[in-house]
This record gives structure tokens, sequence and C-alpha cells, in this order.
């Protein structure tokens, strides 16, 4: 009988396997003063960004693999270069490819990546430095202290107890930086790793829309009231459209009447208390 798993036979898996038991064994150590937790907090986001930097070197081998990763990356030098579009030569379907569609730039035949031009963006900054490729890790450094951030945010409304909020922080900084899935898509030049962030971020600014100047304590913690408040209107408001849809798919209604406005305005009412700035 043959079983999926087999033992780790390359050194970064035998790595892997030795950092996560060794993590689990040294974090109640690790945890226990504060230098150590502060320590624990400081290392984390370098820690990412080196551990996705090794994945390049190791296993991409010092560039993109797939084909996501190509797409952005040709996406990315172009517009290093002040071009929307690749120029396209003969023969064509030699270098059109799966995400790559065929137009005109300037009367001549070209062809551009169907991704949209936001991390290419991004990575353009890499290319014009000349380090495309340092873009993830330093990406995977940044998600990590968003991530503690946030962490610190939602620790403020659940505990008034400084040393395990920051407890909690370390934890979760050491959570992303071991994660792989995070050091493969901070690694290759993909998307995912900036989403991942601009999601965090995001989360961490409607946090603090909402802590606004309602801070009762050194930690800031929110008005308790007004989040509860905010998170019922959350569902209510899901409640109502999720009703409407339900109505919409088993009897082929249309989407009008009461439920519907109802769940638009609660929706509308909440998306205003989580982006107005107090």
């Amino acid at each position: 009988m043959e079983f999926p798993l087999s033992l780790p036979d390359d050194v970064p898996r035998i790595a892997a396997v030795a950092l996560a038991v060794a993590s689990a064994l040294l974090l109640p150590q690790l945890l226990t003063t504060r230098r150590r937790v502060r320590w624990l907090q400081a290392s984390m986001p370098p820690l990412a960004a080196l551990l996705s930097a090794a994945y390049v070197v190791y296993y991409l081998r010092g560039g993109p693999r797939i084909i996501d990763a190509t797409s952005y990356f040709l996406q990315g030098q172009a517009l290093a270069q002040g071009m929307l579009s690749i120029p396209l030569f003969e023969p064509e379907h030699a270098e059109l490819g799966r995400f790559l569609l065929r137009t005109t730039a300037s009367g001549t035949p070209a062809s551009s990546v169907i991704f949209p031009p936001g991390y290419p963006a991004v990575l353009a900054l890499g290319f014009m430095i000349g380090a495309p490729l340092a873009v993830g890790p330093v990406i995977a450094a940044l998600l990590t202290m968003a991530t503690m951030s946030l962490t610190r945010r939602l620790g403020c409304i659940l505990t008034r107890d400084a040393s395990a909020l920051e407890r909690w922080v370390a934890l979760a900084g050491l959570l992303s930086a071991l994660c792989a899935s995070l050091r493969y898509h901070t690694a290759d030049t993909m998307s995912h790793g900036l989403t991942a962030l601009c999601f965090t971020l995001a989360m961490s600014a409607a946090l603090a829309s909402l802590d606004g100047q309602s801070r009762t304590s050194a930690l800031g913690m929110p008005d308790l009231e007004q989040v509860k408040r905010t998170v019922v209107s959350a569902k209510r408001g899901h409640g109502h459209f999720e009703q409407a849809c339900r109505r919409m798919a088993y009897t082929r209604q249309p989407l009008t009447g009461e439920p519907l406005s109802v769940a638009f305005f609660r929706c509308k009412e909440l998306a205003r208390r989580l982006t107005k700035c107090h």
C-alpha cells in the first residue's frame, strides 16, 4: 500500500520541517517575556522576506516560472519602458500566448496582457531599479507587518490585556512568515501577495475608522457599542439580501420590493460607517 505522503528529500523541505518543529518547541519560551515578544515581532518581517527570496533562488532559479508569472513579468517590463502593449513580430503565433491578446499600437501589430495594470505597475518599479524579483520579498515583509497590525487592532476589541495582545501579534507574525503559500505567492511574480496586502490594509483601515476618536484606553480600545451596531447592521443587510437572492433563484421573481431596498440601504450605511473619517 502506497501512502501519498513522503519524507522531505531536499534541503529546503528538511529545513521547513525543522523550522516548524523548532517553532512549536521554542514558541512558549519566546512568549514569556516582553523583550522576547518584541524581538519576535521585529524579526518576522525580515524572516518572511528572506524565505521568499530563498524560494526565488532555489525553486524559481532566479526567474518567473508559471505562465501567469511570466505574463505579469512581461507586462511589468513593458510598463517600465513606457509601453502599454508589446510589439508583435512574425510569426505572430510564436509570440502570442494564453494571457496575451492581439491588438494594434499606432497601426502596427502588438499584443497586450489581459491582467489589470495594478500589480504590473508595482513590478515595473522593480524593473526600473534593476531588481524585479525583489518586489515579492518586499511585499512579503509588508504583508507580515500588515498582518500584525490588523491583529493588534482586532485584539484591542477582544482584550484589554496588553501583554496578551502583544503575544497575539507576535504569533500572527510567525504564522504569516512561515506560511508556505504566502512564501510562494510572494516569490513568483504574481499578484496574489499584493492582493493579500491590500485586503489586509483595507481591513485594518476599516477598524481604524471605527475606532475614530472614541478611545477609552492606552490600547486604543474602540467603542464596542459602535462596533456591535455596525456588525448587527451588516448581518441584517446580508440577511435581507440573501432572502432576495434565494427568491430570485427558486421562484425566478425579480429582485424588487422591500427586502432588496432594505438590504441596499443597510449596506450603504455600513459602507458609510466603515469609510467615514471622524
